[in-house]
């Protein structure tokens, strides 16, 4: 092949295109924009393999070698053309590379892994995971886990031990959902000397996994007042009868500013009608961060966004007593709401689409919880994914639809 060169620094190009125009996609929203972004995609993979099928061309291979010490996107373009290529002097060249931590190569490989065929990513995380190096489990459990890579699992976990807790690797554990799992989890979340990050990162996979011990221990840290936006929110946002009594209870407990505002907010994402009336008496309180949470508490309920929340006590109170006395017959006791509208995973579902990266992830794992599904994150595309996703979702969660709509769920079940 003469004319690699030629051929690589287009790849690089697009490489470096691809990823500022999906940058600017989440803000414009453009779509010709997005057509030219699927276009680039389509002709990166088309280069990319090409060279793939070259690299017996001795020059090529040099250079591909040459370009992984560089730490910059013509490495990543050098390791996904190797991981293509599935060369294995190449690839053994890649695992011997990974050794050197201080390389950073097991972040660029990383990178171009989320673009990669799930069974190219599969083949390469068992070899360089059986090297036992913690910067490279760790970097790749984030890949293994969207991809549902559950062969993966025994470089994780010995002896009911998570062998390496780190935030991304308790979170891999809860996408793949393994029952196994469980124990090795409540190790971390019991474990009082661990960071508290980890352990409330370890309650959410055990959600994941379809455990409520991992909400219990929201309640628990929530109590002790330990990262106390976090907790609240997900307490919220995941309960049960029991849970939204458990924050209305916390209300007159509640001294500090902050701690107050994030809680009425969370009772809001309760989505229970009848929780308005432990949030009015806020409305009229003397602190602004306050009354303005408890009144964004009453709108993710209701739907209504039209109160000047940042205005006076008194307009903020006149306005929700009016729009309450008017409109609160609309809504049924009993019926789960999310912004004025019965809850849905359906809906939800839909919220994959036209929104960012990190929206995505956590939207993703939010449907894990509530349907107890556990289903691949899609990034070999930075935009046609999305809808890829939300068809996935779409079609999963049908036969749940129904008997889960409008009401308070975890796992698949009622709570």
């Amino acid at each position: 092949m003469n004319d690699w060169k030629e051929e690589f620094g287009k790849a690089v190009l697009l490489w470096t295109e691809r990823e500022k125009i999906a940058s600017s996609i989440y803000s414009s929203r453009d779509r010709d924009e997005i057509a030219q972004l699927v276009q680039l995609e389509v002709e990166y993979e088309q280069i990319t393999s090409v060279l793939a099928a070259n690299t017996t061309t001795p020059d090529l291979t040099d250079h591909l070698i040459s370009e992984l010490s560089k730490g910059n996107k013509s490495a990543q373009v050098s390791i996904h053309i190797i991981l293509k290529s599935q060369s294995e002097q190449l690839v053994t060249v890649l695992l011997e590379k990974l050794k050197a931590k201080e390389s950073f190569l097991h972040q660029n490989i990383a990178a171009v892994l989320r673009v990669c065929e799930k069974q190219l990513i599969l083949s390469f995380c068992h070899k360089a995971c059986a090297l036992n190096l913690p910067w490279v489990t760790n970097e790749f459990s984030e890949v293994i886990g969207k991809n549902m890579l559950t062969e993966l699992s025994p470089y994780y976990v010995s002896n009911d031990r998570v062998i390496n807790p780190t935030s991304r690797i308790v979170t891999m554990m809860g996408y793949l959902g393994n029952p196994e799992f469980v124990i090795p989890l409540m190790h971390i979340v019991q474990d009082e000397a661990e960071d508290i990050l980890i352990r409330r990162l370890s309650a959410k996979s055990l959600l994941m996994c379809g455990d409520d011990r991992g909400l219990e221990f929201y309640r628990t840290a929530f109590d002790k007042r330990l990262d106390d936006a976090t907790l609240a929110f997900t307490i919220g946002r995941f309960a049960g009868q029991s849970e939204t009594k458990f924050l209305v209870e916390q209300l007159p407990e509640i001294t500090a500013v902050d701690s107050l505002a994030h809680t009425l907010r969370s009772i809001g994402f309760t989505g229970d009608i009848d929780v308005i009336d432990h949030l009015i008496p806020y409305i009229s309180h003397a602190e602004l961060e306050v009354r303005a949470a408890a009144s964004d508490g009453i709108s993710e309920i209701t739907g209504e966004w039209g109160a000047d929340q940042f205005g006076e006590a008194e307009e903020l109170a006149s306005f929700w007593n009016d729009w309450l006395s008017e409109n609160i017959g609309q809504f049924e006791k009993g019926v789960r709401y999310e912004r004025g509208k019965p809850f849905s995973l359906v809906t939800r579902a839909s919220r994959l689409l036209d929104t960012d990266q990190e929206s995505r992830e956590v939207r993703h794992e939010t449907l894990m919880i509530f349907s107890g599904l556990h289903l691949p994150f899609d990034e070999r595309s930075y935009y046609a994914n999305q809808y890829n996703q939300a068809s996935l979702w779409a079609t999963e969660i049908e036969p749940l639809a129904g008997p889960l709509e409008a009401t308070w769920i975890r796992s698949g079940h009622p709570v």
